[in-house]
Order: C-alpha cells, then structure tokens, then sequence
C-alpha cells in the first residue's frame, strides 16, 4: 500500500440508490483501520454535522476500537472535520 494513498469517499446515487459514505467507510474497515494504524493515516471529512459526519465518526471509532478511538486522531492532529448544519 502507498502510504501517500488517498481515498476519496462520497456520497453518491448508484443505480438509483444513494450511496453514502458512512456505508462505503464501513465497507472498507479493515484498510482504513490498518491506515490509521501502522501508516499514520489521516481523516478529512466535509459534510453534514448533524448526521453524516456522526455516523462517519462512529466507523472511525470502530477503526480504532484498540487503539484510543478518535480522540486520539483528534489529539496527534489527524482527524479534520469540515461541518455545516
């Protein structure tokens, strides 16, 4: 894996379903965890506080569940939000 990787998630309409990131996150659990960990990865996420950046932080806390959850994203500054309500 390129430690430069980024990985673009977005919520989408596929077939006539709308797609949303939280969904795609949760798909992808093992990379993003193993990015978090061993590669030092960061989060950005823009979107709505009021729901999809809630449950996009629940994925991230599963992530991390062994490893100080989000809070220790936020604390080694790798965890950015760009919210509007």
């Amino acid at each position: 894996m390129n430690p430069d990787q980024v990985i673009p998630e977005y919520n989408c309409i596929d077939d006539g379903e709308s797609v949303y990131v939280q969904k795609k996150m949760t798909e992808n659990l093992t990379d993003i965890g193993h990015k978090l960990k061993t590669q030092n990865g960061l989060i950005y996420i823009c979107g709505n506080g009021h729901t999809m950046v809630k449950e996009a932080e629940l994925v991230i806390n599963e992530c991390m569940k062994d490893d100080g959850h989000l809070k220790e994203l936020v604390k080694q500054d790798r965890y950015k939000k760009e919210v509007w309500m």
